[in-house]
Parts: structure tokens; C-alpha cells; sequence
């Protein structure tokens, strides 16, 4: 028991000295989110039938974890000119400023 004491205070310490080494980038800022999720502009029409604009993206999964029947629809919004860097050993790189919705 001791020695889980002493192994859990070294863990401790050290997450909060990397917590504390860390910079932040000043020339990423914090987002502002809009008050309503209309406001965003991801569908255009009568938002009930949820149809996306030109550069919002329907996909679907091919391994969905079940829902009591629920119907999902997924998308996902790039920012202009951005893409998606993919490594085959790891999840998809999205970039910073990505809207991923899912109804």
C-alpha cells in the first residue's frame, strides 16, 4: 500500500509539472461560440430536414454503436482550404476550426 502511495504522489507530481511546462500558442485563440446552433449556417432550408450547404459533409460510420433505435445523421465542416491529414497507425488529424455535427 505504501508503495501505491509513493508511485500515485511521483504520477501527481509529474502531470502537474507537464501541466506547468506547457505554453500555450498565442496565435491560436480561444472560440467564440454563437448563441444559436441556426446561426451557424450549416443547413439551408427548413433546418427539420437538414439539408447541408455545399461545403458540409454527410458521412456515415461503418461500425455505429447502437442506440434504442435512435436515427443519427453525421457531418462534418472543414475550414475553407483545409485538409485532413490521415496516418494509417492512428484517428483522423482534423484541423483546428473543424465543425463535426451530428442530429
Amino acid at each position: 500500500m505504501k508503495n501505491l502511495n509513493i508511485i500515485s504522489t511521483i504520477v501527481a507530481f509529474f502531470l502537474v509539472f507537464i501541466a506547468a511546462t506547457q505554453k500555450e500558442d498565442p496565435s491560436v485563440s480561444a472560440p467564440i461560440f454563437k448563441e444559436n446552433l441556426s446561426e451557424y449556417g450549416f443547413f439551408e432550408g427548413k433546418i427539420n430536414e437538414q439539408r447541408p450547404v455545399a461545403d458540409v459533409i454527410p458521412y456515415t460510420l461503418n461500425a455505429p454503436l447502437f442506440s434504442d433505435y435512435a436515427q443519427k445523421l453525421r457531418f462534418v465542416r472543414l475550414p475553407k482550404g483545409a485538409t485532413v491529414a490521415y496516418n494509417p497507425d492512428s484517428v483522423l488529424q482534423f484541423p483546428v476550426g473543424t465543425s463535426i455535427i451530428k442530429t
